[in-house]
């Protein structure tokens, strides 16, 4: 068994904006996989919830033309980049000193015919909330919600 594993190959997906101009290769397991409810997200993607999955800075390889992208620093504790030509985000890049990690929307993950997310492992299912006390709707979803970031409180609801 322990070569069978050895043999296999490292989960790999294909990303890209709403257009197709800015490209990302992502590989490797996620750090994480959550859904974020703090009002930047909720502003920066006009949605009341963003599904992130979280990998090694390495494991995240934008395209090499950096003019296909356009970097949004509107924390000082992230980059945000977009898709130049569409404005559609791909990737976050984090400044935290401890926290070193780039992140992606999953909903740029590829998808096949039927629109369906391409997840064979089943790496990108969300396992928590994040800043859950922010949110603009409840999801009674089972999954553990954080007052804040990885390592806050964890909320006891009803």
């Amino acid at each position: 068994l322990v070569n069978f594993c050895k043999n296999m190959a490292e989960p790999s997906w294909k990303v890209s904006c709403f257009c197709g101009n800015a490209t990302v290769d992502v590989k490797g397991k996620p750090l994480f996989s959550a859904l974020c409810h703090c009002t930047l997200c909720q502003r920066l993607h006009s949605s009341p919830v963003v599904h992130w999955v979280g990998f090694e800075p390495e494991n995240v390889v934008p395209h090499p033309d950096s003019s296909k992208f356009m970097e949004v620093k509107a924390s000082p504790n992230m980059i945000r980049y977009r898709c130049a030509k569409c404005g559609s985000a791909v990737y976050c890049e984090s400044l935290l000193p401890d926290m070193k990690f780039r992140d992606l929307p999953v909903a740029v993950f590829q998808r096949d015919e039927s629109g369906k997310l391409i997840d064979p492992t089943g790496d990108l299912k969300p396992t928590t909330h994040l800043n859950y006390p922010m949110r603009v709707v409840d999801l009674p979803d089972g999954l553990p919600k954080l007052a804040g970031m990885p390592g806050s409180e964890v909320l006891e609801l009803p």
